[in-house]
């Protein structure tokens, strides 16, 4: 699927992006303190909120002007950038709304509704799974994974040991693995302009 080829230099973009984070990530917990950084609520932590929904809107958009399974590619992509903001959507509970939110109840309901969305979406494009799978296979799928090793590795700081350098880390970590998903979110809305424009002359 060429219409999700992400150019030249995408992992050079890709590694700046992750020194920024951290350089970024440093100075604001050199003015605020590195335990608040690492905090569930914390600046890191609204910061993967924010770019997860930036991710989920730019791989809608890419949607949009993809085809065939590109655009099935990039709709189960913004599916999953919503499951994961609302794994990371830390609220007060401060009523009977945000203690639904903050419950066991809420996870099942969301994914009865994700699934009723993605089992007839997929046996709809059913055509298109072989193009998928030539994707994974091929190997240009390798963001994804990326962002899931990230995720991994801050799940995995998460549970092993405890203190504000842990907590920054873990926190990074996950930042790291959306900030991936928006980039490559980017990447296919260029593609799919490019496909707009081309399509239209």
């Amino acid at each position: 699927m060429d219409s999700l080829d992400l150019g030249r230099g995408f992992a050079l973009r890709l590694a700046a992006a992750y020194v920024i984070s951290l350089v970024l990530g440093a100075a604001i917990g050199l003015i605020v303190g590195f335990p608040l950084m690492g905090l569930e609520e914390g600046p890191q932590e609204n910061m993967q909120e924010v770019i997860l929904l930036c991710a989920t809107a730019t791989f809608a958009f890419a949607a949009k002007g993809l085809k065939d399974a590109a655009r099935m590619t990039a709709v189960g992509a913004a599916f999953l950038c919503v499951i994961f903001y609302f794994r990371e959507l830390e609220l007060p509970v401060t009523g009977a709304f945000t203690a639904y939110l903050d419950s066991n109840t809420f996870r099942w309901h969301e994914t009865f509704v994700l699934l009723a969305i993605l089992i007839p979406y997929t046996f709809i494009n059913r055509r298109f799974i072989p193009a998928q799978w030539g994707y994974i296979r091929s190997g240009k799928c390798w963001p994804f994974l990326l962002a899931g090793v990230w995720m991994l590795a801050g799940d995995a700081l998460d549970k092993i040991a405890q203190g504000a350098a842990v907590g920054f880390f873990e926190e990074w970590a996950e930042l790291n693995g959306y900030l991936t998903l928006l980039l490559v979110a980017y990447a296919f809305s260029k593609n799919a302009r490019t496909e707009s424009s081309i399509t239209s002359t």
